[in-house]
């Protein structure tokens, strides 16, 4: 969440450099395995959006069309998954990783 101005400016730095990458992903000739590639770039453009979500909030805010910042369902849907997932699965995960170490 940007939360001032000098956060605008870097995170406007940002996506612009994400845009870069992406046209520089899609011009480059690699042997990387063509389900990896796609990953790769799909990785790339949900970070652009998400800043792209991020600038586009900050604008509405900063003139006044948006009186507070909503949270984003999207964001704390995956917040919320990952904590789960990350809980549960190191909670499953890590006691048979310390038993390997003693």
């Amino acid at each position: 969440m940007i939360k001032n101005e000098r956060q605008h400016l870097i995170t406007k730095a940002q996506a612009k450099k994400f845009k870069e990458a992406i046209e520089a992903f899609d011009n480059k000739t690699t042997d990387t395995p063509p389900l990896l590639a796609k990953a790769q770039r799909e990785a790339m453009e949900s970070q652009l959006a998400e800043l792209k979500w991020q600038l586009d909030e900050y604008e509405k805010l900063r003139s006044g069309r948006l009186r507070r910042l909503k949270k984003s369902s999207r964001t704390f849907s995956l917040k919320r998954l990952l904590g789960s997932c990350l809980g549960g699965c190191l909670a499953n995960y890590l006691p048979s990783y310390l038993n390997g170490i003693r």
